[in-house]
């Protein structure tokens, strides 16, 4: 997929549910095309594979932001400071935010939105 240019085009957002698909090359040329970095804002509930996805985004983006969002149960949420202490070395910055309006910020102060 190419997209054209537009200096109208500040931010690029990608969303992964509960999808089967892989579109995270989609979204890196996306962000490429606009000329925007490949910020990304990661909130994972704590039961699933967040180590695989980091690993997969990890080669594909500029720099992460982990948060917890506020809708993800108290069971079900990760933790942070375990995260931090686990993830390995990696190109991408990391930044570790528990308050999910705070890590926005973040994303929005480093990407110019």
């Amino acid at each position: 997929m190419t997209m054209p240019s537009d200096p109208r085009v500040r931010a690029v957002f990608f969303d992964v549910g509960e999808t089967l698909v892989d579109e995270t090359g989609m979204w890196e040329r996306a962000a490429d095309a606009a000329g925007v970095p490949r910020f990304t804002l990661m909130g994972v509930l704590g039961d699933k594979d967040y180590a695989g996805m980091i690993k997969i985004l990890t080669e594909q983006i500029d720099r992460f932001v982990f948060t917890t969002p506020a809708s993800a149960p108290l069971q079900r949420r990760w933790n942070l400071e375990r995260l931090e202490a686990e993830l390995p070395p990696s190109p991408a910055p990391a930044a570790f935010e528990p308050d999910f309006d705070r890590a926005l910020e973040q994303v929005q102060e480093g990407a110019g939105t």
